[in-house]
């Protein structure tokens, strides 16, 4: 039993830590957006940040939906906890992940 909850909140803390990678996605590309120049300027502001592999026209996107997808999956575990700050954090990650996900799948068309 114990061994269990303990997996359930180390599962919640992976997927927490995962939803960091994609939020850090959106906040870098707010940092680009209000930067002065074009927005052929901005966009390579933006891709400059990453590495080169990375650099594809929807390769970001399409990470940071796969990520959002295994944060709200590894959280969506956790949504039966007895432990109420662990339930809100798993629900918030869980409504919180789906949404970015949704906003970088509409993005994308």
């Amino acid at each position: 039993m114990k061994r269990t909850i303990l997996t359930k909140k180390i599962l919640a803390l992976t997927g927490t830590i995962i939803f960091l990678v994609p939020v850090t996605f959106l906040v870098l590309w707010i940092h680009a957006f209000y930067q002065p120049g074009s927005f052929a300027d901005r966009v390579n502001m933006y891709l400059s940040y990453f590495p080169a592999f990375l650099r594809g026209p929807m390769t970001i996107s399409l990470l940071s939906i796969v990520l959002c997808m295994v944060a709200v999956g590894l959280n969506a575990i956790n949504l039966a906890n007895e432990n109420k700050l662990m339930k809100a954090v798993s629900l918030f990650i869980v409504i919180a992940g789906s949404l970015l996900g949704f906003l970088n799948l509409f993005s994308m068309m």
